[in-house]
């Protein structure tokens, strides 16, 4: 696992690479989303805001006991532009 950590930490696609939890999981938990990007809009910004980041926070903001589920709920949100 630190190996691929370390792959992206230096791959030039990711910026301010933050280890958010190093819990072990027994399987893949977002095992149908690919890396992408995703328009800050409305539906975002609600869902961020649901999950404890208030309106302006970055998401390297956010308490890592709410990080897995706010990443839950982006990857179930439509219109991802795959990378």
């Amino acid at each position: 696992m630190e190996a691929l950590y370390k792959r992206i930490e230096v791959d030039p696609r990711h910026q301010d690479v933050t280890v958010l939890d190093r819990t072990f999981i027994a399987a893949r938990v977002f095992s149908d989303w690919a890396m992408a990007l995703l328009s800050s809009d409305e539906r975002i910004k609600a869902a961020m805001e649901r999950h404890g980041l208030a309106k302006g926070q970055s998401l390297h903001e956010i308490d890592p006991a709410c990080a897995a589920a706010l990443f839950r709920a982006l990857a179930q949100t439509p219109n991802w532009l795959t990378l």
